[in-house]
């Protein structure tokens, strides 16, 4: 867990003032809980997947509370987000955290407002390779909202 995925969720969040959207600087998927996520309408999330397949150590108290049966099915119906996941494809699970996390948020109401993007450190270019053309979409589709972006993201690095 080296900070990569820090590292490129406040890149975009650089990359989208420059573009004219109003972020807010990145936090770490555990300094929220899921009350404050079901009252977000917007979020740009950038995960990592550690050892096999495992969510980073600062998002699993979030991705714990994510999974309570309680919590009803349209919790996140005002939510429309975009997630770029980092991971290795020499790796069983590859992005397997980023995967769970979007099938979730969907599941819970949630409506992704651009394709998940699956990054792999094993791209001769890394995980670039994917990021830009997919941080270039998720931008223009962000442009038929507000401009009110709250990023979220996650900490944690590749695996």
């Amino acid at each position: 867990q080296t900070g990569t995925a820090e590292e490129v969720a406040w890149d975009l969040a650089r990359q989208g003032r420059r573009k004219g959207f109003q972020c807010a600087d990145p936090v770490a998927l555990n300094d929220i809980d899921f009350s404050t996520l079901s009252k977000l309408r917007l979020a740009l999330i950038v995960v990592a997947t550690t050892g096999q397949g495992d969510p980073p150590l600062n998002m699993r108290r979030l991705w714990q509370e994510m999974l309570w049966a309680s919590i009803p099915k349209t919790a996140l119906c005002q939510l429309r987000f975009a997630l770029f996941g980092l991971g290795d494809s020499h790796y069983r699970e590859f992005n397997y955290t980023a995967r769970k996390l979007h099938a979730r948020l969907q599941g819970l109401g949630a409506e992704p407002f651009v394709r998940l993007g699956l990054g792999d450190d094993q791209h001769d270019f890394g995980f670039e390779q994917e990021l830009d053309p997919w941080a270039e979409m998720m931008w223009t589709e962000l442009a038929n909202f507000s401009p009110q972006l709250q990023c979220v993201m996650d900490a944690a690095s590749t695996e």
